[in-house]
């Protein structure tokens, strides 16, 4: 296995992030599974109700529902994922997650391309 290989079982990630949220009292915890220059993948468990406020700058973003359900508002729309669900951002942008229950994703951050001279 190379560097940039991963083995992770993500039925079990999943719980222990569900887990470790119920007996630390918090409301929100982020594992990076992957951190390489041009992407990044996080996994992100939220309890109900729990707000992030961001901005999307030149990378692009896309968040993939892996269970619950999240609300995606930005100044133009609002959009509601559910699990299986996915979408992407490729333009700089605010914009807010709202988890609408106990909500689990997958962020993926793709850098833009860096030319070699």
């Amino acid at each position: 296995m190379d560097d940039s290989s991963a083995n992770i079982n993500l039925f079990d990630l999943i719980n222990n992030m569900k887990g470790s949220l119920v007996t630390s009292g918090k409301k929100l915890k982020s594992v990076i599974l992957i951190n390489r220059s041009d992407k990044k993948f996080l996994i992100t468990a939220m309890m109900d109700k729990i707000e992030i406020s961001s901005f999307q700058s030149d990378d692009s973003i896309t968040i993939q529902l892996l269970e619950g359900k999240l609300r995606l508002h930005t100044r133009k729309e609002s959009v509601t994922l559910d699990k299986g669900h996915f979408i992407t951002i490729n333009e700089k942008v605010k914009y807010q997650l709202t988890s609408l229950e106990e909500t689990v994703f997958l962020l993926t951050i793709a850098s833009p391309s860096k030319f070699i001279n």
